[in-house]
């Protein structure tokens, strides 16, 4: 009998057990983009491309473009003012609000459809309020846009800002 027993729990630990499946981290070979001033950071794909950083105050901008004229672009804009109107104004032309996680900082998801030609995101941190927006040609490609944009932002963190600014 304890022959079986212990033949039964050699067989399930060699067939039965669940085998660790190695997870590939599909942005290891990506850019970084950092910004020291805001204190974080962000991967995008080797085929974006970094457009510069555009505004006041300055944000920095990437674009994917497919070679059918498409684009699919993403910008991120710190500022010390509260966007809390913008975000009203926003809902008040239909976009769905839900509550969206970046680095452990809840914010706000902005969207209008599935396949709207902007998304936004607001969270605010250290008197600092973020503003992360996908642009897209809204086009045949939205869909992809839509998931590369979220594979990016899930890339999104913060680097060694104190977390008091005066």
């Amino acid at each position: 009998m304890v022959l079986i027993i212990a033949g039964g729990i050699l067989a399930w630990q060699y067939f039965g057990a669940p085998k660790e499946e190695a997870v590939e981290d599909e942005t290891v070979d990506w850019e970084i983009y950092r910004n020291e001033e805001y204190g974080y950071e962000i991967k995008y794909p080797q085929d974006w491309k970094f457009e510069g950083e555009w505004g006041a105050p300055p944000s920095p901008m990437f674009t994917y473009r497919w070679n059918d004229g498409g684009y699919c672009r993403f910008n991120v804009v710190v500022t010390s003012v509260d966007d809390s109107g913008a975000i009203a104004g926003f809902i008040e032309k239909g976009y769905e609000q839900t509550t969206y996680t970046i680095d452990g900082i809840l914010g706000i998801k902005l969207t209008k459809s599935p396949q709207d030609p902007q998304d936004y995101i607001y969270f605010s941190k250290n008197l600092d309020y973020y503003r992360i927006t996908k642009f897209s040609s809204k086009d045949i490609h939205e869909i992809e846009c839509i998931e590369k944009f979220y594979q990016i932002l899930s890339t999104f963190k913060f680097i060694g800002l104190e977390e008091t600014k005066e």
